[in-house]
């Protein structure tokens, strides 16, 4: 199954109130854990969305040490690689705020004050770094 088939499976599931626990605990949060990291920014903002519309909770261990390290570690998990837009930062950063307000037991603090940092940089400062974008 491919991560955005993961996606797409989870979303139904969770807006359809479909599958058991067996079948979220033994697979689809084991293959979530599994490849997070991998993900694009569409795909880990999707799931934490159907994450928090799910109300889960439950398991801290897997939110600190598997969702929340996508803002600090790049897709071969090496930390402080990961490199995101303005556009990017602020999809993440409304996707955690979402999952704030769904399930306020859950600790963010970190992990916002780590996208924040990306959403400092202006979203014009992207373009002076590449002034090819701007003639497009």
């Amino acid at each position: 199954m491919s991560n955005r088939d993961l996606v797409r499976t989870l979303e139904v599931l969770v807006r359809r109130n479909l599958g058991g626990d067996r079948l979220f605990d033994h697979y689809i949060y084991v293959k979530i854990e599994r490849n997070i990291l991998k993900f694009s920014t569409d795909e880990y903002c999707r799931t934490v969305r159907a994450l928090a519309d799910k109300n889960f909770v439950q398991d801290p261990v897997f939110w600190e040490d598997y969702v929340f390290r996508y803002a600090t570690h790049d897709a071969n998990g090496r930390v402080g690689k990961r490199e995101l837009t303005f556009n990017q930062a602020r999809q993440i950063w409304d996707s955690l705020v979402y999952l704030k307000f769904q399930c306020p037991q859950i600790d963010l603090k970190d992990t916002l004050k780590h996208i924040e940092k990306w959403l400092d940089q202006s979203p014009r400062s992207d373009l002076l770094k590449h002034p090819k974008r701007l003639e497009s």
